[in-house]
């Protein structure tokens, strides 16, 4: 799957108090500043679920992609993907994953349906956490962070912090070093995450646009165009089918 949405964040508390690059920072400093650009602790503490839809145009003039993601705590995931010919579904929950796609016109029955690998799955897995705990979460699901210091990053001043999950995984997200605002995202396979704009939902800070990018090309932008803060979501949507 080229396309990688799902990293909403941000953040503004560091500055006030001095220390960006000036003083001796840490990951907890970075994730702080991080959770209060996105919106008040009791906002994020208070959030247990996620709808977001959204279109994505590919860079390379192929078909638009209709997104829609549902995310739920503690480590649920649901992402559905169609192009007008196939729908592709990729679903895990804290135990397993699973992907499915089903030409549209095929009955349900014909859809190809398999257990998702543990590296896909293993990555998926931190992408639910990063999305529905803010920066935080690694820790409780047997996963680490770490500072990896001040760099420049697209001409701006960055805070950059490296999380580690499972046997090889890793992603590195880079946070401005005056607003906590989060500039990108570095996932595996060469893929990168930049933020584009603002929209504010139930009092939390999310982007309007993602980019993505494969070995520094620009593979698509998804454009988010509604999110639904804590609505109530069936945890049968994320079990491996057993009616096909």
């Amino acid at each position: 799957m080229r396309s990688a949405v799902k990293y909403f964040l941000a953040a503004a508390v560091l500055a006030a108090c001095g220390v960006t690059g000036r003083a001796a920072v840490d990951a907890e400093d970075v994730i702080t500043m991080a959770r209060a650009y996105i919106g008040p602790e009791e906002k994020l503490g208070a959030l247990h679920s996620l709808v977001v839809v959204g279109t994505e145009v590919p860079a390379d003039d192929g078909p638009e992609v209709r997104y829609t993601a549902h995310l739920k705590r503690p480590l649920y995931q649901r992402v559905e993907q169609d192009d007008g010919q196939t729908l592709t579904v990729m679903a895990v929950d804290p135990f397993e994953g699973w992907v499915m796609r089903q030409r549209h016109g095929q009955p349900l029955s014909s859809a190809m349906i398999a257990p998702m690998d543990a590296a896909t799955y293993a990555e998926m897995r931190a992408n639910t956490i990063m999305n529905l705990y803010f920066f935080r979460g690694h820790e409780k699901f047997r996963g680490s962070v770490e500072y990896l210091g001040e760099r420049e990053v697209d001409g701006e001043p960055a805070h950059v912090l490296e999380y580690r999950f499972g046997r090889r995984g890793r992603m590195v997200r880079a946070v401005h070093a005056e607003t906590g605002r989060l500039l990108t995202t570095e996932m595996g396979g060469g893929v990168l995450l930049r933020e584009r704009g603002e929209q504010r939902v139930d009092g939390l800070r999310f982007p309007t646009e993602i980019e993505s990018y494969i070995n520094g090309e620009l593979a698509g932008t998804i454009t988010l165009e509604q999110i639904r803060v804590n609505p109530e979501i069936d945890d049968a949507i994320f079990a491996y089918p057993s009616n096909l």
